[in-house]
């Protein structure tokens, strides 16, 4: 705890932030963890409920702030597609 309280006092706070997860962050993190063999942006928004827009820019944050790992494959229609895994912290 101390070593966050020199880092908000040198002004960092916004790199604390970026990192921080919301409720609805931690339960995707965690159900992801969960998904065995990987997880698509189709099978998170079926889950949300949400569009694969929205399931797509949810799990893209998740991985560039190093929460989730993933893999580009070959999607059946020629397209690329990404599975993502939670990352080993």
């Amino acid at each position: 705890m101390k070593d966050i309280r020199g880092l908000v006092m040198r002004g960092h706070s916004a790199k604390i932030r970026a990192l921080l997860l919301t409720p609805d962050d931690v339960d995707v993190v965690r159900w992801v963890g969960s998904g065995g063999p990987g997880v698509t942006t189709g099978q998170l928004a079926a889950r949300l409920g949400c569009s694969i827009q929205s399931a797509s820019a949810r799990l893209s944050r998740l991985w560039r702030r190093g929460y989730l790992t993933r893999e580009e494959r070959t999607a059946p229609s020629g397209g690329i597609e990404y599975f993502y895994w939670r990352a080993n912290v």
